[in-house]
């Protein structure tokens, strides 16, 4: 796939979701255009990181700093998904009448 295609294809995806998780265990330019393009749009944005890894210090920063971002740490895969679902819960995520409490949570 062409890389005009590639970034029009993520930017459509990043910017229909109420929720992003990224993970930040693994340097990646385009996760960290995509966090701040999320940050752009006040989207919520969660970074994720296995406790050890080094993460970008800009990054982080830049999500600690940034409303609606929570930047946390797990031990595996089970953990990391208890964390996406108990911090995504506690922000106001758009309204939606075909979920029975109203929320939507995309994750995306």
């Amino acid at each position: 796939m062409a890389a005009t295609a590639v970034f029009l294809k993520d930017v459509e995806a990043l910017f229909s979701c109420d929720v992003i998780v990224a993970f930040l265990d693994e340097p990646s330019l385009g996760v960290g255009a995509e966090i701040a393009l999320a940050i752009q749009q006040e989207k919520v944005v969660i970074g994720l990181f296995r406790r050890g890894s080094e993460v970008s210090r800009f990054i982080e920063g830049l999500l600690r700093v940034s409303r609606n971002c929570i930047v946390a740490e797990y031990d595996d895969l089970a953990d990391a998904v208890e964390v996406v679902i108990g911090r995504a819960i506690s922000f106001p995520l758009a309204e939606s009448s075909d979920v029975p409490n109203g929320r939507r949570l995309s994750l995306g």
